[in-house]
C-alpha cells in the first residue's frame, strides 16, 4: 500500500507543479503585456500637450514634444578621406537630461541660420520623438 500512496503523492505533486507553472506563466505574460501598454501610454503622455501620430506599433509612434536646453554639437571625422565631417547634435536641459537630435535636410537651415549657429546656446526645440531610436527629429529651433 505504501507504494500506491507514494505514487499518488508523486502524481499530485507533479500535477501541482504543472498548475503552478501555468499560473506563473500567465502572470508573467500579463505583467509583460501591462508593461508594454504602460510604455506606450507614457510615451504618448510624456510631455503635457503632446500629440501622437502613427499606429500602435511602438517604433512608428512619433510624439510632438518641446525641449528647452543648451544645444550641443559634436564634430566627428569623415567616414572616409573624401567624405564630409560627421556631426552629432543633442540638447541638455536644466536637469542634465540629454536628448539626441536628428536634423533633416529641411531643418538643417532654419530661418536662414544653420543648426550649428545655435551651438552652446539656450534653445527651444519643437520636434517629433522617435521612440525606436530614443531621439528627436527637429521641426523648429529658436533661441530662448
Amino acid at each position: 500500500m505504501s507504494v500506491k500512496k507514494s505514487n499518488i503523492v508523486i502524481g499530485v505533486l507533479v500535477g501541482l507543479v504543472i498548475v503552478l507553472s501555468s499560473v506563473a506563466g500567465y502572470f508573467y505574460w500579463e505583467n509583460s503585456r501591462l508593461k508594454e501598454e504602460n510604455n506606450q501610454i507614457s510615451t504618448q503622455t510624456k510631455n503635457n500637450g503632446s500629440t501622437t501620430e502613427g499606429t500602435s506599433n511602438q517604433d512608428a509612434v512619433k510624439t510632438t514634444i518641446e525641449l528647452n536646453g543648451v544645444l550641443n554639437l559634436v564634430y566627428g571625422d569623415p567616414l572616409n578621406q573624401n567624405g564630409t565631417p560627421r556631426y552629432s547634435y543633442s540638447v541638455t536641459n536644466d536637469q542634465g537630461k540629454t536628448t539626441e537630435l536628428k536634423f533633416t535636410d529641411d531643418t538643417k537651415y532654419i530661418g536662414g541660420k544653420k543648426a550649428s549657429d545655435f551651438n552652446r546656446n539656450k534653445v527651444k526645440i519643437t520636434g517629433k520623438l522617435i521612440t525606436s531610436s530614443n531621439s528627436t527629429e527637429v521641426l523648429t529651433i529658436e533661441l530662448e
